[in-house]
């Protein structure tokens, strides 16, 4: 093990294509956010070390990075076995330089940038940031989606089928947060999956329609 293995998205609508076999819906209520989990991050002033409190972690677990400025991973954790956490992290093996923990989970990602300077670290509180990831559910036949967006951006969706042949694709430009519902009753049996886009990030997710 080194040394670094030991740290541990209404909206302005243009459609750009469709198959036909397609249709939206605005019937259903499309997912809701969840509560936000909790973080404190602190710096221990007795040692060149990281301190993270976390509450009201999602069943679905966080994921804990440690990451510089190029977005390499000098440290990753998965905390998936208690609602409640707090951990340690050891800095003094890597070089001064600012750095940034991002913390990700089934609802957003949280980045917090820090500084080193081999000795001690300082956490730069005022430049946290926060995105909020799109939250996607299938309710037999409809697919609804939230992007809880508190900003101006551009989305790019695609739904692709098991070979990533694209059958539909749109594109908005949003101001604060979009919803919308797609009804999927002239689709067949078989694997998909939805593809967004937005703020530079894809996310994706699959579905199965059993009938």
């Amino acid at each position: 093990m080194n040394a670094l293995s030991a740290l541990i998205s209404q909206s302005i609508f243009f459609l750009l294509s469709t198959t036909g076999a397609f249709t939206q819906s605005a019937a259903a209520t499309p997912p809701s956010t969840s509560p936000n989990i909790e973080v404190i991050v602190e710096a221990d002033r007795n040692a060149a070390a990281l301190l993270v409190f976390l509450r009201h972690i999602p069943t679905s677990g966080v994921q804990i990075y440690l990451e510089d400025l190029r977005g390499t991973h000098l440290l990753h954790e998965t905390v998936n076995d208690r609602p409640s956490a707090a951990k340690r992290y050891q800095l003094q093996h890597l070089p001064p330089g600012t750095y940034r923990l991002r913390l990700d989970d089934e609802y957003r990602e949280i980045y917090q940038p820090l500084k080193f300077n081999g000795r001690s670290v300082t956490i730069l509180e005022q430049q946290r940031t926060i995105r909020h990831k799109p939250q996607i559910a299938l309710d037999q036949r409809q697919l609804r989606v939230l992007l809880p967006n508190q900003s101006t951006a551009k989305v790019h969706i695609a739904i692709v089928d098991a070979e990533n042949n694209v059958l539909y694709r749109e594109r908005h430009r949003i101001q604060g947060p979009f919803r919308k519902t797609y009804a999927l009753d002239q689709f067949h049996r078989g694997t998909y999956a939805i593809q967004i886009r937005t703020e530079g990030k894809t996310y994706a997710k699959s579905f199965t329609l059993h009938h």
